[in-house]
Parts: C-alpha cells; structure tokens; sequence
C-alpha cells in the first residue's frame, strides 16, 4: 500500500512529530511504501531529514495553523490554500492520507482539503482538550469552528488513549468516527540487559515494582 503521511508543520520536535517519524518506520518496516508531506518552513527540515530515512520526502508550501494570527479560523476560511493541497494530493497517487493533527484545531485546512480530493484519509489528534479550557484567545470561537469542521468530515480520527477519546467525543458529538490507537515506541536494544544492571545498581529484586518518571 502507498500512504502519505502529512505533517501540520507545528515544528520538528514535539511529541506528535516524533510520532509521525515512528508511523514511517513501522509502516516501512511492514512493507508499504510511504511518502511525507512535510512543510517547506525551515523549523520543520529535521523532521523532513529523518523522515527521509523511511519515506518519500516532498516539502510543500503551507501556512500552518499557529502561523495564522486567527488561528484555526483562519485555517478554515483559506480556500485558496485548501484547493492547493487538494490537487496536490489527487496527485500523490496514494490509497490514504493520515493528517497528522496536534489538537483538534490543528490543520482543519488539512482536512478540507483531504476531503475535496476525495482521497480516503484519517487523522491522528493527540490531544483532546478545547481551546477554551487550554484559556486560548477566541477559545469559544475557534471550538465552534473546529467542532463545525470536524462533524462535517467523512474521514475518522484516531486519539493516542481513551482519556482523548472522551474529550473529543464530548466535544464533537457523535458524529466523527474516533477510535484509540495507543501510542507505541520500539524497544531499544539491550533493554533487559540495561534493566538487570540498575535494578542490580538498586539494590531491587527482579519481581519488585519500580515507578519512573521523565520530566
């Protein structure tokens, strides 16, 4: 299968773009062929330079989301821009785009324009809170907007964990078809030789719990 894996351009090294780059490598690894529509900006080249180790790179000219002064709502009223990405997407040649979306109101124009083209397509949002809980400018506003965008739209979302899930289905209803795919990370090598050494370092028996945390 070909797949297109499409970048919202909120930079190189947040959690969601990390986690793009590690869709391209599983989805490699089982065989499809992959192609990453990452944004021209120069924030995002590291991204586009590791992707490049599993995928098709084209850059592509976008203003993202929170380049916009307005925000989502300007997103959502650049028909120029959404037109661009349809005809560019048609192009690809793929079977499914997945629109990489940092929060619900990341990319709407994305989403536009993955239904204009009429390419099948899904979206990953990673985090389920509203703008207006977050205390964002307009939040009110832009959540009316994300949640008029998202309801109209065919393709279905995908939330990293059910605490998402809930959030979004509060927010949007019934309409959008929202699954959870937990997230997942490949296990580096010499993991349990890496674990019997601290646990040996500590002083902790094999079959005792240890919490840890990362800030």
């Amino acid at each position: 299968m070909r797949v297109a894996l499409v970048s919202s351009g909120s930079g190189s090294r947040g959690g969601g773009e990390i986690y793009l780059a590690v869709l391209a490598e599983g989805l490699q690894g089982l065989g499809h062929e992959v192609v990453a529509l990452v944004p021209e900006q120069g924030r995002m080249d590291e991204l586009a330079g590791r992707m490049g180790l599993w995928a098709e790179v084209r850059r592509f000219a976008f203003r993202a989301t929170y380049d916009r002064r307005l925000r989502p709502i300007g997103a959502w009223l650049d028909r120029g821009q959404q037109g661009r990405l349809a005809e560019l997407f048609r192009g690809l040649g793929v079977e499914v785009l997945h629109l990489n979306q940092q929060v619900a109101e990341d990319g709407l124009d994305l989403v536009r324009a993955a239904e204009e083209s009429g390419v099948p397509w899904l979206s990953t949002i990673h985090v389920g809170h509203s703008a207006q809980a977050l205390g964002a400018r307009l939040g009110g506003l832009r959540d009316r907007v994300t949640a008029r965008v998202l309801r109209g739209a065919a393709g279905d979302h995908v939330a990293v964990c059910e605490a998402a899930r809930a959030q979004l289905a509060a927010r949007l209803g019934a309409g959008p078809r929202l699954h959870v795919v937990h997230n997942g990370v490949p296990a580096p090598e010499g993991l349990e030789a890496a674990r019997a050494q601290a646990r040996a370092e500590w002083g902790v028996e094999d079959d005792a719990v240890v919490v840890g945390t990362v800030g």
